[in-house]
This record gives C-alpha cells, structure tokens and sequence, in this order.
C-alpha cells in the first residue's frame, strides 16, 4: 500500500507560505492555525490555543476594550 499525500503546486504553496512566515513573526497564532486549517486537510484541532503567552496577551486585550 502506498500513502496518498496531497500535493501543492509551488505557485499556489509559495503565498501560503509567505502568509504562514508573516504570521510567525507577528505571533498571530489564529491565522496560522486557521492557515493550517485550510491548507491541511486532516490537521483538526481538538483544543483551543494554548499558547501561555498568547493566551495572557488575548485576555488582557479582551479586558481593555471592555
């Protein structure tokens, strides 16, 4: 049996990942899990983002526009 893996033309794979680096730098962790989401087929995430210092960063901006 062989796998059957998805495979991207370049042209179509270079903006995704261009969008992903942009995302790296700017720790804008829900465009690169929602990134993921749409370029990955199977990746499905079974948690919310754990990510300590996102989620201290995300509540106090849910505080201050309050």
């Amino acid at each position: 049996m062989r796998a059957k893996e998805y495979k991207m033309p370049w042209d179509k794979l270079k903006p995704i990942i261009d969008e992903l680096d942009i995302a790296i730098n700017n720790n804008n962790h829900e465009k690169l899990r929602n990134l993921l989401i749409k370029v990955v087929p199977d990746f499905k995430p079974q948690y919310q983002i754990e990510d300590l210092s996102y989620n201290h960063n995300n509540k106090n901006n849910i505080t201050d526009n309050n």
